[in-house]
């Protein structure tokens, strides 16, 4: 929760806006139709007679063709028969084999204000679907493939960290909206048409609402996935300011850790999202907006799931390497299009498997030729290394002539610039080096506004100078990378002590070991399931195109994680059981001659289970791939070449 005021643009009137969306709705299921009604008009459209009239009219959908329509009420009494359900705004409509499926928010909680508008989070989404009657009628070979749609679906809205507004354009960042809502007939536009489509979390379900017109968009919410966090009312030597930090993850490539890598051949890449970090004076009186973006190595590139803690780096064949460049040009002229100028920094090993990684992106770079993309390989493992953090200044120094040049987007008391450059930065996992590396050159460029406001003097720094604001500034943006490291990973983020703390400490490296353990094993049996539900509430899974039953082709293996299980359990035990023995061996060898007479029968028991558990081992090792929970939907999509 955040504190009551303004923030992100201040008062600036060219962020302020009244609801375009319906924020609360009463919504009936009939056998017919589900019917939504407007419980709270929106004041930006009106008082008029013939809007009010307007405002009265229900959004019906079909329950069984899935038609959207916007009528009045019903003329008989069946909807005071009912007991409505209060939501929040509407996500949209999927079709499946037996009908329509409706998503809807029931619970929300605030969690910012940003350029005029309260800013939610999800809490919780319904998922209601067609009628048993309807499901029943289905062909048989579909019954099986209908429930685990439904079963998808639901797992897809439970993903955490999902957010929307009733008025603002939260897929934008600060200088694109400002850039929009100074185009009259642009800013017109219903909201919904004014999303950055990529990172536009709900685009697919929104189509057919969407299509029924512009009396239908106002009961849907454009939803984004990513980070939200947010302080009020800083005080930064007599200035009162607000911070905001906003993470936009892109739909394009969108998966799990190991399920998605690299890039596709429309140059969308897997994890790519784009973080804002937000200074707004709390009068109004100015705004500075910084961007960086963070994504896979855009080039085609796979480590699919093998049983193995990491599995090995796959590329395509020589004679496909001409699909991988097209895709790393496309990706580049995406970037371009929207920040002109590249700074490519890449954190992985220059030694090892990741060499390889390495000269591939390399090699990208020198073959696109582009003037205005710059490359810098930064080993940050070697750099870094043994608790060596003070190296990011080497970092910083090749970086920094980019960063002061292209700017950030300003306005009032900060100056008024553009944006011209996006520092693009990207490790394997495009998590906890790129995280540790963003933090630190956003610092740069807060430290260099507030010098710039007279609140900070010439090589004066925010942890001298503001020390009250020095740890909420590294626990924002920890709790920022644990966000985005969720989403991708299953996890929190690692080395998220040293973004919190500036040091790296035993608890942090337990917590460290915690972790990769828990995604190893959410990589390896569950997010098979999570890649499937993702593809399917995003659009990337057609299901009207399958004649047959997707999840009947390719069947993963169930046994993988018992099989795991089995040998970790014999293992430790056999373990246990030896090293509790060890006491009567010594024994009995001190006594030599008739002092192995003991019963030893436990210390044989504990050699079989460890026996056992290599055995175990070496299977899973020679059957990994067949044994960890593979996505079934868009399983081409994992080696996109």
């Amino acid at each position: 929760m955040v504190e009551n005021g303004n923030a992100g643009g201040g008062r600036n009137p060219a962020f302020m806006a009244d609801p375009l969306c319906h924020n609360q709705i009463l919504l009936w299921c009939t056998e017919e139709a589900f019917v939504l009604q407007p419980a709270n008009f929106p004041k930006a459209m009106g008082k008029s007679t013939t809007m009010l009239s307007k405002l009265t009219d229900c959004l019906y959908v079909d329950r069984k063709s899935g038609h959207v329509r916007v009528d009045k009420p019903p003329a008989d009494q069946t909807l005071r028969q009912l007991k409505p359900l209060l939501v929040y705004g509407c996500l949209g409509v999927v079709q499946f084999h037996s009908g329509p499926y409706l998503v809807v928010v029931t619970k929300r909680e605030k969690v910012a204000h940003l350029h005029g508008s309260d800013v939610f989070e999800i809490k919780k989404c319904v998922v209601l679907g067609p009628t048993e009657k309807q499901v029943q009628g289905l062909k048989r070979k579909f019954h099986t493939a209908e429930k685990k749609y439904a079963q998808l679906l639901k797992m897809a809205c439970e993903e955490k960290n999902l957010y929307f507004t009733y008025a603002s354009d939260l897929t934008l960042n600060t200088e694109r909206m400002a850039n929009i809502l100074r185009s009259p007939d642009v800013a017109s536009k219903p909201l919904f048409d004014r999303q950055e489509r990529s990172f536009l979390w709900n685009y697919h379900l929104s189509k057919k609402i969407s299509a029924a017109g512009v009396d239908a968009e106002p009961f849907l919410v454009p939803v984004m996935a990513g980070s939200i966090k947010q302080r009020l009312g800083l005080d930064f030597n007599g200035s009162t300011v607000a911070f905001t930090l906003v993470a936009r993850r892109d739909t394009g490539r969108v998966g799990t850790r190991y399920w998605r890598r690299g890039a596709d051949e429309s140059g969308a890449v897997a994890n790519y999202v784009e973080t804002e970090q937000i200074l707004a004076l709390s009068d109004g009186s100015g705004l500075a907006s910084f961007v960086q973006c963070r994504g896979s190595i855009p080039i085609f590139w796979s480590q699919a799931p093998n049983i193995k803690y990491k599995p090995g780096f796959m590329f395509p064949p020589v004679e496909k390497n001409h699909l991988s460049q097209l895709a790393f040009d496309r990706h580049i002229t995406s970037l371009m299009e929207r920040f002109d100028k590249i700074y490519a920094i890449n954190l992985v090993d220059q030694t090892r498997s990741e060499r390889h990684l390495e000269k591939a992106y390399r090699d990208a770079v020198k073959r696109n030729g582009h003037a205005d993309l710059a490359y810098y390989a930064f080993d940050f493992h070697k750099e870094c290394g043994h608790m060596r953090y003070s190296r990011l200044s080497k970092l910083w120094g090749e970086v920094r002539p980019f960063v002061f040049e292209h700017s950030w987007y300003a306005l009032g008391v900060f100056g008024d610039s553009k944006q011209t450059g996006v520092v693009r930065t990207n490790c394997v996992d495009c998590l906890d080096r790129t995280n540790v590396v963003q933090a630190y050159i956003a610092r740069k460029v807060l430290e260099k506004q507030l010098v710039g406001l007279g609140i900070l003097r010439g090589n004066q720094t925010i942890e001298q100078n503001l020390p009250e604001f020095e740890p909420l500034y590294r626990f924002m943006w920890g709790d920022h990378g644990d966000d985005i490291s969720c989403h991708y990973s299953g996890t929190d983020a690692l080395k998220r002590d040293f973004v919190r703390t500036g040091k790296r400490t035993k608890k942090g490296m337990l917590g460290d070991l915690k972790n990769s353990g828990m995604r190893y094993w959410l990589n390896n049996y569950y997010d098979g399931v999570r890649q499937d539900a993702l593809d399917l509430f995003l659009g990337h899974y057609d299901v009207s195109s399958e004649p047959e039953s997707p999840f009947q082709r390719g069947k993963t293996s169930k046994n993988g994680k018992w099989l795991f299980l089995s040998a970790l359990f014999s293992l430790l035990g056999g373990v246990i059981r030896i090293i509790r023995n060890v006491p009567k061996i010594s024994s009995a060898l001190l006594k030599r001659g008739n002092g192995f007479s003991d019963d030893y029968s436990d210390l044989v028991h504990g050699f079989i289970l460890v026996t056992l558990a290599g055995s175990l081992a070496f299977y899973l090792k020679l059957q990994g791939k067949k044994l960890v929970e593979r996505p079934q939907l868009r399983f081409d999509q994992v080696m996109p070449w």
